[in-house]
C-alpha cells in the first residue's frame, strides 16, 4: 500500500490553489487547499501535515505571520514559501520567519516538484514516518511536534530520537 503524504497548499490564487493541489495529487501526495492566512494557520496546527506549501501574500494573515506562528508552535514542521515576492529583502524575511525553503513564482513545475520531494526527504528519511501520535511505554510521543510526554514532562525528541522510537514501536507491533 502507498502511503499519500499530507500536504497543506495556503494561496489564495484559486487557479494556482488548483493546479498545485493537482500537480501534488499526481505525485502521489494528499494535498489539501485554503486560501486564507487564518484558514492555513488553524488547518497546519489541527493536522498533521509532512509539508506546508505557503503563500505570502495571503487575505487576512500574511504568509509571513503564518510561517512565524506555525515555527513556533511546531517546530518541526516542514514549510516551503512560493510567492511572487523575491526579493532578496523577501526571501531574507521568509528564512528569518522559519521556512525551510523559498520559490519565487513564476516557477517550473519540475522544480517545484524537486524541492517538495527533497524537503520531504530531509524531513523524514527515504520513507514518510507516520506522524500521528503513538505511545512508548509510559510516554505518548507526538512526531508533529517532535515531542514525548509523560506525567505532565514533556521533552523534545531530535528527529533520530523520533525515528528510532517510531521504528521501535512499529517493529514491536505497536507498544
Amino acid at each position: 500500500m502507498v502511503v499519500k503524504i499530507p500536504i497543506l497548499v495556503v494561496e489564495d490564487e484559486a487557479a494556482i490553489r488548483t493546479g498545485l493541489c493537482d500537480v501534488l495529487a499526481y505525485h502521489g501526495h494528499a494535498p489539501d487547499g485554503v486560501e486564507s492566512g487564518e484558514d492555513g494557520l488553524r488547518r497546519a496546527l489541527a493536522t498533521p501535515y509532512a509539508l506546508v506549501l505557503l503563500d505570502v501574500m495571503l487575505p487576512g494573515k500574511s504568509g509571513f505571520d503564518v510561517c512565524r506562528e506555525l515555527r513556533a508552535a511546531r517546530p518541526a514542521q516542514v514549510i516551503l514559501m512560493l510567492t511572487a515576492r523575491g526579493e532578496e529583502a523577501d526571501v531574507l524575511e521568509g528564512f528569518r520567519c522559519g521556512a525551510d525553503d523559498y520559490l519565487t513564482k513564476p516557477f517550473s513545475v519540475a522544480e517545484l516538484v524537486a524541492r517538495v520531494e527533497a524537503l520531504l526527504r530531509r524531513a523524514s528519511g527515504a520513507a514518510h514516518v507516520d506522524r500521528s501520535p503513538f505511545a512508548f511505554g509510559a510516554w505518548q510521543v507526538d512526531p508533529a511536534a517532535r515531542s514525548a510526554a509523560r506525567e505532565g514532562e514533556t521533552v523534545p525528541l531530535s528527529a533520530r530520537e523520533l525515528a528510532l522510537l517510531a521504528s521501535s514501536c512499529a517493529s514491536a507491533g505497536g507498544s
